[in-house]
């Protein structure tokens, strides 16, 4: 799948995705097949806020998104809902660290 068919299938899933001109990253599968993308956002002081982060149902649960962490190497911040334990999961496992708590969630950063 391309990026827009990915956003696309996002969406009807309810995913809220951002508007396509901040930059989508994919998600590979080990085939080199595209089955997600994150969007990389400026967010000052040099950091980058990261969001959303999808990978396919049939994809997940193989760290494919943690594996594209693995190639950012520039400080990150990263916004997980409150209800989302496996974004928090993926988030600890790629060495972020909690930041601050807000409604709703929690911003944690990298770098």
């Amino acid at each position: 799948m391309n990026l827009d068919e990915l956003a696309e299938k996002a969406e009807a899933e309810g995913w809220r995705i951002q508007p396509p001109t901040l930059a989508q990253t994919p998600i590979l599968a080990p085939t080199g097949e595209t089955v997600g993308f994150f969007c990389l956002h400026a967010a000052g002081r040099g950091r980058w806020r990261v969001g959303p982060i999808y990978v396919s149902p049939e994809h997940r649960g193989q760290r494919l998104a943690e594996q594209a962490y693995a190639r950012l190497t520039v400080p990150l911040v990263a916004y997980v809902h409150e209800s989302n334990v496996a974004s928090r999961r993926l988030h600890e496992r790629c060495g972020f660290t909690f930041w601050y708590r807000t409604r709703g969630g929690e911003y944690w950063k990298r770098g």
